[in-house]
């Protein structure tokens, strides 16, 4: 509605992982087509950074909201036949429904975020119990990473020490370190403002929190879900085997 109201007609709408995958079916399995006549000469792709979750509901729950009751899936504005086809197409999955899967079918390509992943995802191991589909409809590489012009050691660090490898005499007067000496440095830095954060946290509470560190202490640093596709079990298994 907002889209009409705004009268933008998208050549291509992308829907990410199983929270938007409803789009692709319902653009063309809907219950009511007149409420998607102005998608009908829209594509979809049908993004995957995730496949693990893939939305899974139970079709035949049954909510009320205020004087109406109906099942999970005439909610979902999606007619009957799009539930379990012939050939496996539909959003059935191990008698549950999945949005995701229905994504996958009904849209016009698929994608996901690495060349390595799209043909992982192929294979059981990562594909989730998706592989078979996967291959009846392969996903192409929209690469994610970072801008090495945005994010690059030797120009865009913001605790001051730039480092990069094998430094010039032009670079060390512009203050670029070597990459070992430009590490140990940031790693300093990076422990000191730790330090007294953990201290303007802990006032009430006496005790010593700066941090002793050498150029030779690890640090580990974990920005992530506490999940164990984040490789927290790596994490832990790595320093029991080296405590000592």
């Amino acid at each position: 509605k907002a889209t009409e109201k705004m009268n933008l007609k998208p050549d291509i709408i992308v829907s990410a992982d199983w929270q938007l995958a409803l789009i692709p079916p319902l653009l063309k399995e809907a219950e009511d087509p007149s409420k998607y006549r102005y998608f009908e000469k829209t594509k979809t792709i049908q993004m995957i950074h995730n496949i693990a979750y893939k939305g899974m509901f139970d079709p035949h729950t049954k909510i009320k909201i205020g004087p109406t009751e109906k099942t999970l899936w005439k909610f979902s504005g999606l007619k009957d036949s799009a539930y379990l086809q012939p050939d496996n197409n539909g959003l059935e999955f191990h008698s549950a429904a999945s949005p995701l899967k229905g994504g996958l079918c009904k849209s016009d390509a698929n994608g996901t975020v690495s060349g390595k992943y799209s043909k992982e995802l192929l294979e059981e191991p990562f594909g989730s119990g998706f592989h078979g589909i996967l291959r009846l409809f392969p996903p192409s590489a929209i690469s994610n990473g970072l801008s090495l012009r945005e994010w690059n050691s030797s120009t865009s660090l913001p605790m001051g020490y730039r480092f990069e490898e094998n430094p010039n005499v032009i670079d060390k007067q512009l203050g670029i370190k070597d990459i070992r000496d430009g590490k140990d440095s940031n790693k300093a830095a990076l422990v000191d403002i730790v330090s007294k954060k953990r201290a303007e946290r802990n006032t009430i509470v006496s005790g010593n929190f700066k941090i002793d560190i050498n150029a030779r202490t690890p640090v580990f640093s974990f920005v992530g879900r506490f999940d164990d596709q984040k490789g927290l079990n790596i994490i832990l298994d790595t320093l029991e085997r080296n405590q000592a």
